[in-house]
């Protein structure tokens, strides 16, 4: 069975594994490269279409040693003590298991891509209704705020073509 181990740095990669609910913490701390203090436990769950997202990992442990992965909102406390999954400090690795029925089964970093994007409700583009991805779209409203700067020489081309020897002053001849 394949589970997913998301490493303190954010690095996912997928675990095979013969596990099932009697050796699950053991065989999951096996596989920890990095631990958090006590033992290993069940964190979270959500429920995913006709199956639930399981996640273990540790919520206590040391400096340095801080999960930096970003859990999916409105996961169901497995421990009273923890707070919500999108805002609970994790330490070590976490596991991501899927269960159907009474039943692990596979999953894989493509699944849990898809379920996080479900649980945070799609990404936003950062595009307004007046934006476009189209590379033909008419850019002349934002050309209009755009300062195109002259190099030394154009300035001085420039310079040169506005010129005009009546500008300049007279030399002051007068003695004083």
């Amino acid at each position: 069975m394949k589970v997913i181990r998301i490493q303190c740095n954010c690095i996912m990669d997928e675990i095979t594994e013969d596990i099932d609910f009697r050796n699950i913490k053991k065989k999951l701390r096996g596989h920890s490269l990095n631990k958090g203090l006590n033992n290993i436990q069940h964190l979270y769950t959500w429920n995913y279409g006709n199956s639930r997202i399981l996640c273990y990992g540790w919520s206590d442990g040391l400096s340095g040693k801080e999960n930096k992965h970003d859990l999916p909102p409105k996961g169901e406390k497995a421990l009273s003590t923890l707070d919500n999954s999108d805002t609970q400090l994790l330490f070590g690795d976490l596991f991501i298991l899927q269960t159907e029925g009474a039943k692990l089964c596979d999953f894989e970093v493509a699944d849990y891509g898809l379920f996080y994007s479900v649980y945070f409700e799609g990404f936003d583009d950062c595009l307004t209704d007046d934006e476009s991805d189209d590379p033909d779209t008419d850019d002349s409203e934002l050309n209009d705020f755009i300062v195109i700067s002259k190099t030394e020489e154009e300035e001085e081309e420039e310079g040169d073509a506005d010129y005009n020897s009546s500008d300049e002053l007279d030399e002051d001849i007068n003695e004083y």
